[in-house]
């Protein structure tokens, strides 16, 4: 009995198809997906915090699941309470970042980056939302 002699593999490879990879995304759709994860994201940062405003104490543990724990807090800086004091400034730069990520994402070619800039985005609209709607000293300040 004979054994079959195995293919060689640039034979293979070279009667394989030829695939042309799919054209990118127009910059029409790469916007309209950016904005709409800008969109989700601010609805739900907005409207856990305002769940949180509502259901939780300031200062107050309340247990979530096994280890997990929530705690209502506030600071006027930035996370973890760095720059405290800092309002304005945390905020224009927040306006700086966004802008730039915006303009940046002129460059960006595939729906994934657009998400990427989505979520940068609509994450720090929120926080400037925040400093402008929970302002107790003047805008920007909370």
């Amino acid at each position: 009995m004979a054994v079959a002699e195995e293919p060689d593999l640039e034979d293979i490879v070279d009667e394989a198809p030829e695939v042309e990879a799919p054209p990118p995304p127009s910059m029409a759709a790469r916007v309209v997906v950016g904005a709409l994860v800008v969109g989700v994201v601010f609805a739900v940062d907005r409207l856990t915090k305002l769940w949180a405003l509502d259901n939780l104490e300031p200062g107050v543990t309340e247990d979530l699941l096994g280890p997990l724990k929530l705690l209502l807090a506030f600071n006027d800086g930035s996370a973890f309470s760095l720059g405290s004091g800092s309002g304005p400034v945390i905020a224009v730069l927040a306006m700086v970042i966004v802008v730039v990520v915006v303009w940046a994402g002129r460059h960006y070619r595939t729906l994934t980056a657009a998400v990427i800039q989505g979520l940068v985005v609509g994450g720090a609209v929120g926080n400037l939302a925040d400093r402008v709607l929970r302002a107790e000293s003047g805008w920007f300040s909370g």
